[in-house]
């Protein structure tokens, strides 16, 4: 992003992943995250940390405008008025509470309406805050995705807050910075340059084929969660669930995997339990699904780009975000639970070395001017062909506060996809929250499946710790030699059908 010369003021093209969100009102991505503090909000805390973030933010300040050549580009408003963005729910609308709702279902169900509410208004920069009751001690921040992505918001968000401890040890370095090299070594490496240049032309002509294959056709077999065109005109349902990132750790480790891998494998291995809850007098039918994974492919990451907002430092803002579509298999949730995390590692791990996610971000930046429809249909039908979209982000690892209030829980979903299932995860304080936004006609019971989520989890920690030093060893002694050793219960959380499992001989701290 660069400054306009006109008087000072912030002007700049959109993004081509923004002129997407911004082309169709009716597919116009938003951004809804909510916050819950131990406390009640403190209104005036909060228009106090938004007018830190608007002031470090140029973009929080612009609106799109269209100009005669048909393009759109942001520009900078001469004036914003904090109290135009906040909007603050009366006590006497919050009557939930009498009818036994928790505040959990409470805000989960609000977020849901949310997702539903028509097209942001262009008049003013394209962001709003809710406050809720007071009972709540919630906001639910909802930004257009034109804005930034995730990531950008989580370091926005983390600027504005206050962070105990050392710096580093409160928010990990996710991703390094950009490798800088001298003149004279760039010269010197100019023969293999031609190599490289090469190489990435044949990866963008691999990656361009792939997405035109999967524009025109679906790659994965028909099950009863696919898409299709009009799954974003659906109305949602939001399930909450939070994982140990200690029972993650254990699983990682044991595997050689991260943590994106360990996370993929327990929503897709939740996945198969759930289908095969929801047809129990039918065989399981192994099916291969499509599978989009969101990759942050700035040479930043959170911590990095919240110490430049707060030095005022040039950033890498807007959407720096590329999707990997990748085709998993679905094979029977009886069989071993560590199969997913295996297949999940090594599918990634091939996509990664080939890069192919900079790569097709690349090819995406090469078609803005030219292309634009046709990058649109381009993503509209890779949404449509895709069944389950997953995004996680690291947060922070030690608490953080809000003018002193301490915030018990962060959550982070987006509206207006055409995949029918969605999940985040965000980690926070030894802690990984997960947020489940489904197309209700498609998936009516969201609640059902994050308990199929939280069982896959448990299979998986208890496989990992009895897990023996090679995989060799482990399929040898039966899917099921794992299961005679542990003792737990899983609760239903909302699927009645679900009953305990228990196991005898000893439990597992």
């Amino acid at each position: 992003m660069e400054k306009g010369r006109n008087g000072g003021m912030y002007e700049a093209p959109l993004s081509p992943v923004a002129h997407i969100f911004l082309s169709e009102p009716k597919r116009e991505m938003v951004i809804i995250s909510f916050v819950i503090f131990q406390r009640p909000v403190d209104v005036g805390a909060v228009k106090s940390a938004m007018k830190i973030s608007v002031s470090n933010c140029p973009l929080l300040r612009s609106v799109p405008v269209t100009r005669r050549s048909g393009r759109m580009r942001w520009k900078e408003l001469p004036e914003i008025h904090i109290d135009d963005h906040i909007i603050i729910l009366p006590e006497e609308l919050d009557v939930e509470n009498i009818h036994g709702e928790t505040s959990e279902t409470y805000i989960n169900a609000y977020v849901a309406e949310l997702a539903s509410w028509p097209a942001m208004s262009r008049d003013k920069p394209l962001w709003e805050i809710h406050i809720l009751s007071q009972r709540r001690r919630c906001i639910v921040l909802r930004l257009h995705h034109a804005l930034g992505d995730c990531v950008s918001l989580l370091a926005l968000f983390l600027a504005s807050c206050d962070l105990g401890g050392d710096l580093s040890a409160v928010i990990p370095s996710i991703v390094g910075g950009k490798n800088k090299e001298g003149l004279l070594r760039s010269i010197a490496r100019a023969p293999l340059g031609v190599c490289r240049l090469l190489k990435v032309a044949w990866r963008m002509l691999l990656i361009s084929v792939f997405e035109a294959k999967y524009t025109l056709y679906r790659m994965e077999d028909k099950t009863s969660i696919a898409g299709g065109l009009r799954v974003h005109l659906m109305p949602r349902k939001l399930a909450t669930l939070s994982l140990s990132m200690d029972d993650m750790i254990i699983v990682k480790n044991k595997l050689n995997a991260k943590i994106n891998d360990v996370f993929s494998g327990i929503v897709l291995c939740g996945l198969a339990k759930y289908l095969l809850l929801k047809s129990p007098d039918e065989p399981f039918k192994e099916a291969v699904i499509s599978v989009g994974n969101a990759f942050n492919v700035r040479g930043q990451g959170a911590k990095e780009l919240m110490l430049s907002i707060k030095e005022g430092d040039d950033i890498e803002w807007g959407n720096m975000v590329a999707v990997l579509h990748i085709q998993m298999k679905l094979v029977s949730p009886t069989k071993d639970p560590l199969q997913y995390v295996r297949n999940v590692r090594d599918t990634l791990n091939k996509k990664k070395k080939s890069n192919e996610a900079l790569t097709a971000f690349k090819c995406h930046r090469l078609m803005r001017p030219s292309g634009g429809k046709l990058l649109e249909r381009l993503h509209n039908r890779m949404a449509a062909h895709t069944s389950v979209t997953l995004s996680n982000m690291m947060g922070p690892s030690n608490p953080i506060f809000l003018k002193g209030n301490p915030v018990i829980k962060i959550g982070v979903t987006i509206t207006k996809q055409s995949t029918p299932l969605q999940v985040h995860m965000i980690s926070y304080y030894q802690k990984a929250y997960l947020q489940f936004l489904a197309a209700s006609e498609i998936i009516p019971d969201p609640d059902c499946l994050s308990s199929c989520v939280d069982e896959a989890l448990r299979d998986m920690k208890l496989a990992a710790v009895n897990m023996t030093t090679s995989d060799r060893e482990v399929n040898q002694a039966g899917p099921y030699a794992w299961l005679t050793k542990i003792t737990y219960s899983m609760p239903s959380r909302g699927c009645p059908n679900i009953q305990p499992k228990t196991f005898d001989v000893q439990t597992f701290n």
